[in-house]
């Protein structure tokens, strides 16, 4: 009788493809957590560039000349999608039952309602060069602009 080759795997070979698959999965699996973070923030930037359009159309809504005559911060909100900015004086200005249908006080744009406050965006106007650091210098009344910082938070 002739001995045929040995076929098959040994359980050495086994076990040492089975680690390499394992530490491979394990691997992979780290990264997907990391890849939905990383789209979760570039979707959150998206939003959050995006809400620099809508503030300019509320500022322009709100009227420039009221924003510089009435304080020196201005508290705006916006939801988690990017597409609704309103003052924080207008953030409570929905209806609980129906918070996207027509707000009580129509003389004002409807609020968000505060599950939905994802954005919280804080204006502040420069008065000019009190610190030594900044290097803009601001005069309102002779230069015909106003100068604004702009911060903001998420989530909030």
């Amino acid at each position: 009788m002739r001995h045929r080759g040995k076929t098959g795997f040994s359980l050495i070979e086994v076990v040492l493809a089975v680690a390499i698959l394992g530490v491979t999965v394990v691997a992979v699996i780290g990264l997907l957590g990391y890849t939905s973070r990383s789209i979760s923030d570039v979707r959150e930037t998206t939003s959050a560039a995006r809400i620099s359009d809508l503030l300019l159309a509320e500022l322009e809504r709100e009227g420039f000349d009221n924003l510089t005559t009435t304080g020196t911060q201005f508290i705006f909100f916006a939801n988690p999608a990017g597409d609704r900015v309103v003052l924080e004086q207008d953030a409570n200005n929905y209806d609980s039952a129906n918070p996207y249908g027509n707000p009580p006080n129509t003389s004002r744009p409807a609020g968000i309602p505060p599950r939905d406050r994802f954005y919280r965006i804080v204006l502040t106007r420069i008065q000019g060069n009190n610190n030594p650091n900044q290097q803009l210098q601001v005069d309102s009344a002779r230069s015909g602009f106003v100068a604004f910082s702009v911060q903001m938070e998420w989530p909030w």
